[in-house]
């Protein structure tokens, strides 16, 4: 399990009668960069909390670095990054106070990088003097990234980070944070409503959907695996839905009045020739963005797809 930095083991969680997770597993691989994807409410803050020790599991369990969420302690957070949405900072302090106040909590383990720090304020440019209360949007969580980078952790976890930035500071935010992942190797797990900014940044998703793990895949592999089959018959005649091999999921169908549109996962190169010979009608592939791949997936009912991470 080294291999693996966070695991969600039939994790549930619930607040009154809401069941905000309901029994969610996955894991996160050393090294990855996974982005959790769902709508609105479908657990996402919930379960990034449940991994930094800010929500408790009713039951199932999270596991940081090998240590279970609950006993986490100053050794496992000081290579945890946590940067949220929400995340509040003394408006009353300046820039560079708040800086040296966060400093003052890695004097122990040595681990804050004053070098980096200021490179990244010259990064980010940020003004050391300005009141954090005056800083806009984008410069305060900027300035939480500062925050959470300098200290150089293992597993940074980000919680809509770039939510309500507009297109440019998202942009810049997101490059900083692409630079020291291939800088210093760092595992990341991060939510975003964002696609582009997934198909940007990561290699692994996770969709969660209802509290549950619905995906957990590569991306590329994910991608090579969902396509849509558009079948036309030469004929004109409508075109029966065929079968596919075991393996390969219906998604999706749509049907026009001059083709039969089938999203599957399961997608291999040879399929299309076989789907010509069996069904006698041309067969075209399409390649979906990833927003078309996780619609299709919200409009079945196929098993979680999974791609397994570690022993």
């Amino acid at each position: 399990m080294d291999d693996v930095v966070v695991h969600f083991d039939a994790v549930t969680r619930r607040f009154g009668s809401t069941e905000a997770l309901r029994g969610f597993s996955a894991r996160v691989p050393a090294g990855s960069v996974t982005a959790l994807l769902g709508r609105n409410a479908s657990g996402k803050t919930t379960l990034l909390r449940c991994a930094v020790n800010l929500l408790r599991p009713d039951s199932g369990r999270v596991a940081v670095f090998g240590v279970g969420s609950t006993q986490l302690g100053p050794a496992e957070f000081s290579r945890i990054g946590y940067v949220s949405e929400r995340q509040q900072l003394d408006p009353r302090l300046s820039v560079a106070r708040t800086i040296e106040w966060t400093r003052s909590f890695y004097s122990e383990s040595r681990s804050w990088d004053d070098a980096l720090a200021a490179d990244l304020m010259r990064r980010l440019d940020l003004d050391p003097n300005a009141r954090v209360g005056s800083l806009s949007l984008g410069q305060s969580r900027k300035l939480s990234l500062l925050l959470n980078l300098a200290y150089r952790p293992k597993l940074l976890v980000l919680d809509e980070p770039a939510a309500n930035l507009d297109a440019i500071v998202r942009r810049e935010f997101l490059e900083l944070i692409l630079d020291r992942l291939r800088d210093e190797g760092l595992t990341a797990l991060f939510s975003t409503h964002h696609l582009t900014d997934v198909e940007r940044v990561a290699d692994r998703v996770v969709l969660i959907e209802d509290g549950r793990c619905r995906v957990e895949r590569g991306l590329d592999d994910l991608k090579d695996r969902v396509k849509t089959l558009r079948l036309r018959a030469r004929d004109g005649e409508i075109v029966a839905e065929p079968k596919f091999p075991d393996g390969a999921a219906v998604l999706r169908v749509r049907r026009t009045s001059a083709d039969l549109q089938i999203t599957i996962d399961g997608y291999d190169d040879g399929l299309p020739s076989r789907l010509r010979e069996v069904t006698g009608v041309d067969v075209d592939v399409i390649d979906l963005p990833l927003e078309d791949v996780f619609i299709a997936y919200g409009q079945s009912h196929v098993p979680v797809a999974r791609e397994e991470v570690g022993a």
